[in-house]
């Protein structure tokens, strides 16, 4: 690894990241990012969009995480008789591939990532495991590094005086195929062409399945569109009823109508008091039948 002399969270050090892939876009990269699609880090990218401005929860989090990031730092290095120091890098033969490491050992064999996250992330550290959604960002790290071991801490005050470290080890496999789309992306990025990404992840799929599926999510977008402003039309128009209690005009064509209604039968709960067996239950059953959906991959 090229170690790169900067401070994080520097305008000097976010103008480095820009010129590359940082740990972050890596799981957006591998498609397995909850917080954002590989289309969307692309169009930030070329500049076609601006970065969407946090939700003040999600802002609050983050400025949670860089508060707490120094103290669960302190405590890993007291836990493991280890020092760690931030380390900003870059990959030897790839040098946009980017690294902003919460901390590296002094004989730069050891990484270290730290969260401070919810209550889930944190459960999911109880059980030994590392959340999915971060695995890309530490194979990122392994890539660009070159580390034998990562210790990933997972601190929340709330719940425990000290963070719980996990030792995880790089996965040459996952590396390769990650290094392979991250090269594909930033080749996209730089042409400012989407296809050469798309090309990649779509080479294995039947003739003409990616043209169709381009123009089935162009549709879905057009549709979203068209329903956020359906949205708006339908709450100015639920506006004319009166404040409270049940109403309905008619006119225009269209009715609009407020009316109470029962609640649902909690069907479950009720079979469970009815001491009804599943058996019983299969017994009114329909026949199967088969199910086709075409949906946004995750």
């Amino acid at each position: 690894m090229n170690v790169i002399t900067l401070e994080q969270n520097t305008s000097e050090w976010l103008d480095w990241r820009k010129g590359g892939l940082g740990g972050s876009d890596a799981p957006i990269i591998m498609g397995v990012s909850p917080f954002k699609k590989p289309y969307t880090l692309f169009t930030e990218k070329t500049g076609i969009t601006k970065p969407a401005t946090p939700h003040p929860a999600a802002a609050a989090a983050m400025q949670r995480g860089h508060d707490l990031e120094p103290v669960a730092r302190d405590l890993v290095c007291s836990i493991t008789k280890e020092f760690f120091s931030p380390i900003c890098g870059e990959h030897e033969n790839h040098s946009w591939m980017r690294l902003s490491a919460d901390g590296i050992s002094m004989d730069g064999s050891t990484l270290l990532e730290i969260k401070c996250p919810g209550q889930k992330d944190w459960e999911v550290a109880q059980s030994g495991k590392v959340p999915e959604k971060y695995v890309g960002q530490i194979q990122h790290a392994f890539a660009v590094s070159g580390a034998e071991k990562l210790l990933y801490a997972t601190y929340r005050p709330e719940e425990a005086e000290n963070p719980i470290i996990l030792e995880v080890f790089p996965d040459k496999d996952y590396q390769q195929r990650l290094i392979e789309r991250e090269q594909a992306f930033w080749q996209a990025v730089q042409a400012e062409d989407w296809t050469i990404f798309d090309g990649l992840v779509s080479d294995a799929l039947p003739s003409g399945f990616a043209e169709a599926a381009a123009e089935w999510v162009d549709f879905q977008e057009m549709m979203e569109s068209f329903k956020a402003n359906e949205k708006k039309l339908r709450e100015k128009l639920l506006s004319f009823l009166p404040k409270t209690g049940e109403g309905c005009i008619k006119g225009a064509g269209i009715e609009v109508s407020r009316k109470n209604t029962k609640g649902s039968v909690d069907y479950p709960r009720l079979l469970k008091d009815l001491d009804v067996t599943e058996s019983v239950v299969d017994s009114y059953r329909k026949a199967d039948s088969t199910r086709e959906t075409v949906r946004k991959a995750s």
